[in-house]
């Protein structure tokens, strides 16, 4: 899932789960939902506890986690 997809369902209140096979690729897409959330607020179109909650919503994997009855 791209950084963009994953910071726009965050903030949406939608739980996320960024999935990739090594944690180093996992901890630059998780960089990158960070950074979209800093612009953001930067950008006057998020409040800091707004960027906070929805990076909060982003859950982080490598392992091989079954993704049935998750949308």
């Amino acid at each position: 899932m791209g950084a963009g997809i994953c910071q726009w369902f965050s903030c949406k209140g939608i739980n996320v789960i960024l999935k990739d096979v090594k944690h180093e690729l996992v901890a630059k897409g998780l960089s990158a939902v960070g950074d979209l959330y800093v612009k953001g607020v930067q950008a006057h179109k998020l409040t800091r506890p707004e960027a906070r909650d929805g990076l909060a919503r982003v859950s982080i994997t490598t392992d091989d986690t079954p993704l049935t009855n998750q949308d």
